[in-house]
């Protein structure tokens, strides 16, 4: 039996390493290649994907501008109500994860910051405030404090040390409110802004966010 259980630990342990050593792209996601040692992670809302509107021109102008490479996630995305995605955020760490060990491993790149819009902003803010890691900062947009721990975005972000910028749409009632709740967090490390006249989505208003998360990121690289 002890032997059994020894083979086991190593066959476990052997396979632990490999996925380190060798990581691989996460399925379903999108890679831009940078030209330096700079990456964002980013994660879409519920129901979505890696190219959906949020975070395609993030994802690309990052990219073009900045020459960050970029990689923008396949998070799990079944159409539900958003109290049931809590039961996801194991995978969606799982899935951060994997993406993180691919970008220091196999792209050699260390300096990494994680974007995450609506549900993809909890989970980004959950997955800093419960898993160790040495990012670099943390983008959410459209972010809401509904929902017990780990959905509630107050609750996942109050206590983190990053640097942190918190963005939200101002004709988003529910965003704004949720954004307000959290006004006293402003310091040296965390910033707000409110992208004038902007829906949750962001309709109309892509070049405002872009911009203001590129020049967010060239003052905290």
């Amino acid at each position: 039996m002890i032997k059994l259980i020894t083979k086991i630990l190593l066959f476990s342990s052997l396979i632990f390493l490999q996925n380190i050593l060798f990581a691989s792209q996460p399925k379903d996601s999108v890679y831009l290649e940078g030209e330096n040692s700079y990456t964002v992670i980013l994660i879409h809302g519920k129901g979505k994907h890696p190219r959906w509107k949020v975070v395609e021109p993030l994802r690309i102008n990052i990219n073009k501008e900045l020459k960050y490479h970029t990689l923008s996630l396949q998070m799990p995305n079944k159409r539900k109500e958003f109290k049931e995605y809590a039961k996801d955020f194991p995978k969606a760490y799982s899935i951060i994860n994997e993406a993180i060990n691919y970008l220091r491993n196999e792209k050699k790149i260390k300096k990494i910051y994680l974007i995450g819009h609506s549900m993809g902003s909890r989970m980004a803010g959950a997955f800093v405030a419960n898993n160790k890691n040495d990012l670099k900062g943390l983008v959410v947009l459209g972010c809401r404090n509904t929902g017990k721990t780990p959905l509630s975005c107050i609750n996942n972000i109050k206590n983190l040390e990053l640097p942190l910028l918190d963005i939200w749409g101002g004709d988003n009632s529910k965003d704004k409110e949720s954004a307000k709740s959290r006004k006293y967090l402003v310091g040296e490390n965390y910033t707000q802004v409110e992208i004038y006249k902007a829906n949750h989505r962001f309709k109309n208003k892509e070049t405002e966010l872009t911009q203001t998360v590129i020049n967010w990121l060239k003052k905290n690289n």
